[in-house]
């Protein structure tokens, strides 16, 4: 029922985003100085490496957690924050799957937790875009429309829908991963 009413447009139009600037990243990163950034990917990955699973899904959880509500509610600035959350990290993901060390790396790195983490996060932008909207249509004199409302929404899905999706996909980015990654015997490189 909460997903009945949600503003299939402002998720439709942040998976568009996030896809188009995913295939740009992928493709047309070639002006990039790629040794650079996969060496500071190699230092955020290293910076992780060292902590328990318990502390590395606490990190990852509340990341992930704080960013969908910014990207939620940050909409209510005419929706730029989180258009510019899903174009920023749409192309950071497709450079990282073009640059990684290992394509069978990347992809058993990414799609265990990444089914679920990608969608919340593109719920938790599309209400940010939707809030961002009515924000535009009351400016431009709409008084029907009301911001409180959206921010309402908003807030309800992102407990409702997305923190529990973001607990998931932790847990399984935390644990499951690199079980996943181990198990295919995929090493950084091959």
């Amino acid at each position: 029922m909460l997903l009945s009413r949600f503003p299939r447009k402002a998720v439709l139009l942040a998976t568009f985003l996030f896809l188009v600037t995913g295939a740009m990243g992928f493709f047309g990163t070639s002006w990039l100085k790629a040794h650079d950034i996969q060496a500071l990917l190699r230092t955020v990955a290293g910076s992780l490496s060292g902590l328990s699973p318990l502390l590395l899904f606490m990190a990852i959880f509340l990341n992930n957690a704080i960013k969908a509500l910014a990207i939620s509610l940050g909409g209510i600035i005419f929706g730029i924050l989180p258009a510019f959350f899903v174009v920023t990290n749409g192309f950071l993901l497709g450079f990282v799957i073009h640059y990684a060390d290992s394509p069978m790396l990347a992809i058993a790195a990414l799609v265990p937790h990444g089914v679920i983490e990608i969608p919340a996060v593109l719920l938790a932008a599309g209400a940010g875009l939707s809030l961002g909207a009515r924000l535009w249509s009351r400016v431009a004199g709409n008084r029907s429309v009301s911001i409180s409302d959206g921010f309402t929404y908003a807030v309800r899905v992102y407990v409702v829908v997305v923190v529990p999706a973001l607990l998931v996909a932790a847990a399984i980015e935390a644990f499951i991963t690199p079980w996943v990654i181990q198990s295919l015997g995929v090493q950084p490189g091959t």
